[in-house]
C-alpha cells in the first residue's frame, strides 16, 4: 500500500543529493488492546490513560520503474478535456460525479 509514497520519497531524497537510496522500511504502530480487567488500573488514572503500542517494521522494495509510470498516466488523465468514466461500484467516483453534477447545474 505504501510501495508508491516510499519510492517517490526515495526519488526526492535521490534527485536532492541523498543517494543512492538502498533500502525503504515503513515503521508504523498499533496499540497493543488485549489488556486484562485487573490490568486496566495501570493503565487509568484519574487525570490520564497510558497505552502501549506495538511497533511493526516492513520492507518495501525500493522500485525505481514505478514512479515513472504512474507520473506518466497520472498526467494522461490530466491532460483529458473530461474525467474518465466512473467505475460501477466505486463510492468514491458516485460522489464525485455528484458534485460535478452541481457545479454544472
Amino acid at each position: 500500500m505504501y510501495e508508491v509514497q516510499l519510492n517517490g520519497y526515495a526519488q526526492i531524497a535521490e534527485d536532492i543529493g541523498y543517494n543512492p537510496v538502498t533500502g525503504l522500511v515503513l515503521i508504523y504502530f498499533e496499540p497493543f488492546t488485549d489488556i486484562s480487567d485487573a490490568d486496566v488500573d495501570h493503565h487509568v488514572d484519574s487525570d490520564y490513560f497510558s497505552m502501549n503500542f506495538f511497533a511493526h517494521v516492513l520492507k518495501v522494495e525500493r522500485n525505481k520503474e514505478l514512479l515513472p509510470l504512474l507520473l506518466e498516466r497520472a498526467r494522461q488523465i490530466y491532460n483529458v478535456p473530461t474525467p474518465p468514466d466512473s467505475l460501477n461500484g466505486c463510492k468514491d467516483c458516485q460522489i464525485l460525479d455528484r458534485v460535478l453534477s452541481f457545479i454544472r447545474n
